[in-house]
């Protein structure tokens, strides 16, 4: 069963943008942003340490993430996030294609990769425009109050020629788990680091591992991406 990609897929992750809100965006793209947080440190463990322990930090262009879903695995070649400022979500994006920046801000979704959508939201009226932080992020899960700041939704694709997915959603989409930031700075140059631990489908099936991504902002009139290339 494929899941289209084309407008609809990417609604939830780009939609956002469209009223003052988060889409997609990479490496050396942004602006710096108001109420920013500070830019962290990335520490990486010791030789021989715990991969997943706090600081822990990934060079982009090597993987840090273990498992499968529906037999496909992420080997990161490019991760990237995005917040809008005073934004209440924030997208984190890990693929295994490199060059997501220069791709998302000309309106086109990378085909024949893998990629790993994970948005977070703040729900709170106190926390609502504050720039995301570290902090532990859990997955949402149905008919469970919301946190004060969670995971709204995480999903694997698996692009084709035509940006199509070709992973089922109800083995695609995370259905338990959560996303631990250890530093953030969402600022031009700034980075996000941190681990993450999610359970998608009905088969149980897990990735973690840790991450480095980069920070860039989509141009203030930026629409869903209508191209693949």
């Amino acid at each position: 069963m494929r899941t289209g990609m084309n407008h609809r897929m990417m609604s939830w992750v780009v939609g956002g943008l469209l009223a003052g809100s988060v889409a997609m965006g990479g490496a050396g793209c942004g602006r710096e942003k108001s109420g920013a947080s500070e830019p962290g440190t990335l520490p990486r463990p010791p030789e021989g340490g715990d991969a997943m322990g706090p600081g822990a930090d990934v060079v982009r262009g090597a993987s840090g993430i273990r498992g499968t879903v529906a037999g496909t695995g992420l080997v990161v070649k490019d991760a990237v996030f995005v917040w809008m400022d005073k934004a209440d979500d924030m997208t984190l994006i890990l693929s295994d294609r490199p060059g997501l920046c220069p791709l998302l801000v000309s309106g086109a979704m990378p085909k024949d990769s893998t990629v790993l959508m994970i948005k977070f939201k703040h729900n709170t009226p106190e926390n609502r425009d504050a720039p995301f932080a570290p902090g532990t992020y859990p997955l949402r899960m149905p008919g469970q109050d919301k946190a004060a700041q969670d995971l709204k939704r995480v999903q694997l694709l698996k692009l084709d020629g035509t940006c199509e997915s070709t992973l089922a959603r109800e083995e695609s989409r995370a259905v338990a788990g959560e996303v631990v930031l250890d530093s953030i700075s969402a600022q031009k140059d700034g980075t996000a680091a941190g681990r993450l631990k999610l359970t998608f489908g009905e088969k149980q099936e897990t990735l973690e591992g840790a991450f480095s991504a980069v920070f860039c902002a989509m141009p203030e009139d930026a629409t869903e991406p209508r191209d693949c290339r």
